[in-house]
């Protein structure tokens, strides 16, 4: 078995690109002020699952890789026994417009995870959420535009 090649029919093709790697990174920042607002922002290419492909069609490598800005700000009220917070996602991505030119569409999408969280004891927190996605379709996120859902969710520590 030839581990460099994957063969289809009577074609191989390349299954690493040893001389053109890729790199996913993230950069991000967080910080609390002194009124007890915690913001957080990263910029993330590439998520875990993406990766540079071989297109078969165009007979080269081609970068996959999303760019994400992911947000997330919080506060909290009351001697700390009620949080509310906002996480979000953005994602843009580079998508192919014909298969056999080097033509790019920007596409977008988005998540947004609104929360309160209600501790009225150390031990004991209350959460009621929601998790907005849409997007256009050949985004990360597309896949999950049709499970958007509300939550409520009771921890208790014992």
């Amino acid at each position: 078995i030839n581990q460099e090649k994957v063969f289809m029919g009577t074609n191989s093709y390349p299954l690493l690109d040893k001389e053109h790697p890729f790199v996913r990174w993230i950069a991000g920042m967080d910080y609390t002020f002194a009124n007890g607002l915690y913001v957080n922002f990263q910029y993330l290419h590439g998520f875990f699952m993406e990766r540079r492909h071989y297109d078969y069609n165009q007979q080269k490598w081609v970068d996959d890789l999303g760019d994400y800005l992911i947000f997330r700000i919080e506060k909290k009220f009351f001697e700390d026994t009620l949080k509310i917070s906002v996480a979000s996602i953005y994602e843009v991505r580079k998508v192919a417009i014909d298969m056999f030119k080097d033509d790019r569409d920007i596409k977008t999408a988005y998540m947004i995870n609104p929360e309160v969280i209600y501790m009225p004891e150390d031990n004991l927190k209350f959460i009621l959420g929601c998790f907005i996605i849409d997007g256009d379709k050949d985004t990360t996120l597309y896949g999950f535009s049709n499970i958007d859902e509300g939550y409520f969710k009771v921890s208790l520590y014992f």
